[in-house]
């Protein structure tokens, strides 16, 4: 009777204790969803602000485009034909020294500087 009275009491424990232990389990549960919601919250509005964002970038650009296509239809307007703005020159590239110290600027044959070279006839300088 002892060994059937002790054994009853550690069923009554165990059942105790397993209610307990589904009890945490669904407290648990129940956080780690919370969790969760806040974080899509979270995430949600990290989306929403960068749809805003782009949104705005859209109109801006969209703004941008429409003021450029009224100067061009007011600069067609003026006259002439509205070309494409020219690609950018590159600056002039200095020369470098010859190891004599002389910089070549522009050669006329092989070797020879341009000091070198002869004027040309006055009768060609209309010739290109």
């Amino acid at each position: 009777m002892e060994v059937t009275r002790c054994n009853t009491e550690r069923v009554l424990c165990m059942t105790t204790l397993m209610d307990q232990n589904r009890e945490l389990e669904r407290k648990i549960n129940a956080s780690q969803r919370k969790m969760g919601n806040k974080s899509q919250d979270y995430r949600r509005g990290v989306d929403q602000a960068e749809i805003q964002r782009l949104q705005q970038l859209v109109k801006t650009q969209s703004q941008q485009a429409e003021a450029l296509r009224r100067e061009i239809g007011l600069l067609s307007r003026k006259g002439g034909h509205v070309l494409p703005p020219a690609q950018a020159r590159l600056p002039p590239i200095t020369p470098l020294p010859n190891p004599t110290g002389r910089t070549k600027t522009r050669t006329q044959g092989p070797g020879r500087l341009l000091s070198q070279v002869k004027a040309p006839d006055s009768s060609r300088q209309g010739v290109n």
